[in-house]
């Protein structure tokens, strides 16, 4: 059974503190209570991901940067740059991940989180063939979000509904108490 993203190394470690994760932080690195604007980046890394089949693999990275005012996050820039690979011979059937946000207005919700789907990649490639280059890159940019979750389905090549899905992972730690 494949293991959800863990982050990795030093830049994964400072991404955590950036945000403030009650385990990693520490007061220096925790989010000011109100008063000053403080702005940090960081960069993170997530472990493969897999269809539930195992046939649809994904991984990527990204840079975070997060402003907070007044004990909340006021201005964050999320990017991710990753891969999608698509591991079956069934040229009928194709690796899908999708992205989904939640705003800042949800920081201080736990439960009822308005998500947003903010982008989706489909890759349809021919494992027999499969090689070094037999994937798909994709990146992208999304900007005052407070959580960023992505799932890796699989999908027919001419479209329709996701299936084989993941559950969602949480890959971009956050403060807001979703768990």
């Amino acid at each position: 059974m494949p293991r959800g993203p863990r982050p990795r190394g030093i830049a994964a470690l400072s991404f955590a503190a950036i945000l403030g994760m009650p385990a990693l932080s520490t007061p220096a690195h925790a989010a000011p209570a109100g008063g000053p604007v403080l702005t940090l980046s960081g960069k993170y890394e997530w472990n493969p991901l897999f269809s539930l089949d195992h046939v649809a693999k994904a991984r990527g990275k990204g840079t975070v940067s997060v402003t907070w005012e007044g004990g909340k996050i006021v201005k964050s820039k999320l990017t991710v740059t990753g891969r999608l690979w698509d591991q079956d011979r069934n040229k009928g059937k194709c690796a899908y991940v999708v992205f989904r946000t939640a705003p800042l207005k949800a920081q201080r919700l736990k439960e009822n989180i308005p998500w947003k789907t903010v982008k989706s990649f489909k890759y349809c490639g021919p494992a027999h063939k499969a090689g070094k280059n037999d994937l798909k890159h994709f990146d992208f940019k999304v900007r005052n979000v407070v959580k960023l979750n992505v799932q890796l389905c699989r999908i027919a090549k001419g479209g329709g509904h996701p299936y084989g899905c993941a559950g969602w992972v949480d890959i971009t730690p956050s403060p807001l108490p979703l768990d």
